[in-house]
């Protein structure tokens, strides 16, 4: 059964022209304009561009096992990331090598139940990111960025008892030091250097627990 449905699914696409889509383990689709009404009901991560969400980003809702929202690629609005906040069943979000000018992070604090939020967008601000310190079940924060350096420290000192991610920043070693200086010694840091700039990475990845 599962094997005819996801044949079945494949077919729906194809003959919508939807373009690719797919479904592994009946669990994850990468988005297609149309799909079979059951496989909303099974889905539980989705991965789209930008655009895309701006698309299809009002059907989302029909996916009430969504756990795992990814999207990658392309420019960020206002509506989009409105869209994505109205999703309460979203538990990992990523927002992955995104763009937009002053994308509104800040409407991602009504996500109560998520659990780990990667930021990669070009135009992120300090208010974006300490407007998410109040999501009481997050777990781990990943930043990334050339946009993220040591002006946003303050707002990630906000942090406390969760794995931080900020590998691939231009935070200096100066402002990491700040950091673990106001955090918990029980907050795990991952910190590889200053990733952009003269002479790259340092790759003497440091990890404080």
């Amino acid at each position: 059964m599962g094997y005819y449905r996801e044949r079945r699914t494949a077919e729906i696409f194809q003959k919508a022209g939807a373009g690719v889509g797919w479904i592994h383990r009946g669990q994850t689709l990468t988005f297609a304009r149309h799909w079979d009404g059951a496989i909303s009901k099974r889905v539980m991560s989705i991965t789209l561009s930008a655009e895309q969400l701006r698309t299809l980003g009002p059907l989302l809702s029909r996916f009430n096992q969504l756990r795992c929202l990814t999207v990658s690629g392309g420019r960020l609005d206002a509506k989009s990331i409105q869209t994505v906040a109205r999703l309460s069943t979203v538990r990992h979000l990523c927002l992955q090598n995104c763009s937009g000018h002053e994308v509104p992070i800040t409407e991602i604090s009504r996500l109560h139940n998520l659990e780990t939020l990667t930021i990669d967008v070009h135009a992120i601000s300090i208010v974006g990111l300490a407007s998410v310190v109040g999501l009481k079940n997050l777990q781990r924060l990943e930043v990334y960025g050339e946009g993220v350096d040591d002006s946003m420290v303050p707002a990630l000192e906000r942090f406390r008892g969760l794995e931080l991610d900020i590998r691939d920043t231009r935070i200096s070693k100066d402002g990491f030091r700040r950091l673990c200086d106001q955090l918990p010694e029980w907050t795990a840091i991952y910190y590889y250097g200053p990733r952009f700039g003269p002479g790259g990475p340092d790759l003497d990845g440091e990890l404080m627990q």
